[in-house]
């Protein structure tokens, strides 16, 4: 689960 959150994390910021 921690795992999950920090990809969709990383991908925000990559996005922005």
């Amino acid at each position: 689960m921690s795992d999950e959150k920090k990809e969709k994390k990383k991908s925000k910021k990559k996005e922005k």
